[in-house]
């Protein structure tokens, strides 16, 4: 069952829609008006997730390599700081934090990086919260404080500046801390003081930086549906215009080309020709004694009738560059490209034999009992005639003579 908005503009409730709905609605969203559920349906989460990934791919890549030479950096913060323990402490930095994020580096620069972007993100944040809670662990209380707030630093500016999704930056504010205790239980240095202080900051900071992945990842998703119907409504417009274009150039009765078109494709042809030192041809064609035939039969009659003339001359007119078209009223008009004047003469004498044999009747015709054509044909090449409207009165007055002479017949005029 189709699903639609009362406003044009908004659907609620987006995660319900699927794919193909979705990509149904020529509208603008709001993804999430009253909602928190930051996911959409499968298929259409796995699109966003790769577009996510690939969006800002570059800009994770760097910003992850910048906050690593910034851990490694640091060395030269404990060479200020500590004294006796630095020889401990480089070894952790440059022994157990270092090697695990350039592994991380490592990763960034292969085609998984695109596919586990969250994971990879989220395990770099862990390593070096790794790397800092065993620092911490080794050191006296005072120096201690010091590397615990670069751990919540490290905190912040992982969950912010990497651009985690929500869920991984939940998963990431709840291991953190959980790293820490552990690591500080493992080496007998947790006290319940100290599990109060630093449970308050990495709640503190966790729920900062969660409400701010929240906002960043709700507006990353809305703006990826928002551009993903713009493309819709853009192919939906392009779609319509080619709509449009064949409606305006095509006969709304017989279903080829109308005038407008005949005079546009003329007018390139010509060109062409001009280009090529190539030939082109024209033929009019007019069905003989129409009037008396819808006089006779009715006009509904003798829409059938042209329907079915259409449908004969349109066989003529399949080539590149050839076209068929109504040019108003009874009269059918032929484009040949690159055809000689006998070639288009014989192509005329077809035409007149086709139409015949459908043996539509016509007591009225003074030529026979059927309804039959009259065609004139003129041939030339762009440089003996100063327009392709001259070409156009040449077949005129060729269909003229046809019809003077009795009709049901081709005449030529070669300039």
């Amino acid at each position: 069952m189709e699903k639609t908005a009362k406003n044009p503009d908004v659907i609620d409730k987006l995660s319900y829609f699927s794919e193909d709905d979705l990509d149904s609605q020529d509208t603008l969203v709001n993804v999430y008006k009253g909602r928190v559920k930051l996911r959409f349906v499968a298929l259409l989460e796995g699109h966003f997730q790769a577009s996510y990934a690939l969006q800002h791919a570059y800009y994770m890549r760097m910003t992850l390599i910048v906050l690593s030479l910034l851990f490694i950096g640091s060395g030269a913060f404990d060479y200020l700081l500590l004294d006796g323990e630095i020889q401990l402490v480089w070894l952790l930095r440059y022994g157990v934090g270092m090697p695990m994020l350039l592994a991380i580096l490592s990763v960034s620069r292969t085609r998984y990086f695109m596919r586990y972007q969250q994971w990879v993100l989220s395990l770099a944040i862990l390593s070096t919260v790794f790397a800092m809670s065993l620092m911490m662990a080794q050191l006296p209380k005072s120096e201690g404080q010091f590397y615990f707030t670069g751990l919540l630093i490290i905190q912040m500016a992982g969950l912010n500046i990497l651009r985690l999704q929500f869920r991984y930056a939940l998963l990431c504010s709840v291991l953190i801390p959980v790293c820490g205790f552990t690591v500080q239980f493992w080496f007998g240095v947790l006290n319940s003081e100290g599990i109060m202080i630093e449970m308050y900051f990495y709640t503190s900071v966790s729920a900062l930086s969660l409400a701010s992945n929240f906002l960043f990842e709700r507006s990353a998703r809305r703006d990826y549906i928002q551009k993903r119907l713009l493309t819709r409504k853009q192919d939906y417009l392009l779609e319509a215009n080619e709509h449009l274009k064949v409606l305006v150039d095509i006969d709304g009765l017989t279903g080829i080309a109308n005038r407008r078109h005949f005079d546009e494709e003329l007018y390139e042809e010509w060109r062409r020709a001009k280009r090529t030192n190539g030939i082109l041809a024209i033929l009019m064609v007019d069905i003989d004694f129409f009037k008396a035939y819808n006089d006779c039969y009715g006009h509904q009659q003798g829409d059938n009738c042209l329907k079915v003339v259409a449908k004969v001359i349109n066989q003529f007119g399949k080539r590149p560059g050839d076209l068929v078209a109504r040019y108003g009223g009874e009269e059918f008009v032929v484009i040949l490209s690159g055809v000689t004047a006998s070639d288009a003469r014989k192509i005329g004498k077809q035409i007149c034999k086709s139409v015949l044999a459908k043996k539509i009747k016509h007591e009225k015709s003074s030529v026979a009992n059927y309804v039959t054509v009259s065609v004139g044909v003129a041939s030339a090449d762009p440089f003996h005639l100063n327009s392709s409207d001259e070409l156009v009165q040449l077949a005129d007055k060729s269909l003229y003579r046809a019809k003077s002479q009795g009709r049901n017949q081709v005449v030529l005029c070669i300039d």
